[in-house]
């Protein structure tokens, strides 16, 4: 196989992987910097507006996460006096990427016979949905937010399972701290 073919097929299998590759989620987060969190131990839901519509069953598969998460960080859940409030947000909104591919190669030889090049240039624009779950976490006794957590990624569709959500929340909740056992 020659230079110049090896080449080529270089090429074609960069170019192929970059057609395929999305970007992962990406997760951010935040604490106020006086809240102390070895104080907290109980948590519950932040009180919805009483006109507020019934839960869908997308806001109860993001509450079970939640509530799944932070049972794993050794919180519990209360009805009464809770010492942290939690709520969350969702926004899906459309996004426009442009992706000005190119890849060049060249080759060649002074007084000889070998030469080359290969040149694969492409445009595209990608549209597509991204979702965004920011995760609050309120002093119930100030009511301060004292945490947050963000998780921004692409929409595989326009519903959403147990499976895609409880990997999403636990990336937004990571930095969630941890209770002393």
């Amino acid at each position: 196989m020659n230079a110049i073919h090896r080449l080529s097929i270089a090429a074609m299998l960069l170019f192929v992987t970059a057609c395929m590759t999305q970007e992962p989620p990406s997760a951010e987060s935040q604490a106020a910097p006086d809240a102390d969190f070895s104080n907290y131990k109980t948590f519950a839901w932040a009180d919805r507006p009483s006109d507020a519509p019934p839960l869908t069953l997308f806001e109860q598969r993001i509450r079970t996460a939640i509530a799944s998460e932070m049972a794993k960080r050794g919180y519990q859940e209360a009805k009464e006096k809770p010492d942290l409030r939690l709520a969350y947000e969702t926004l899906a909104q459309d996004k426009v990427k442009t992706n000005p591919f190119q890849f060049n190669v060249g080759m060649g030889s002074f007084g000889g016979n070998t030469g080359g090049g290969v040149g694969v240039g492409t445009s595209g624009v990608d549209a597509y949905k991204e979702g965004r779950l920011n995760v609050r976490a309120v002093d119930a006794e100030t009511n301060k937010e004292v945490w947050l957590g963000t998780v921004v990624g692409r929409m595989k569709g326009e519903t959403a399972t147990d499976k895609d959500i409880a990997p999403l929340v636990a990336m937004a909740m990571e930095k969630f701290p941890t209770r002393p056992h």
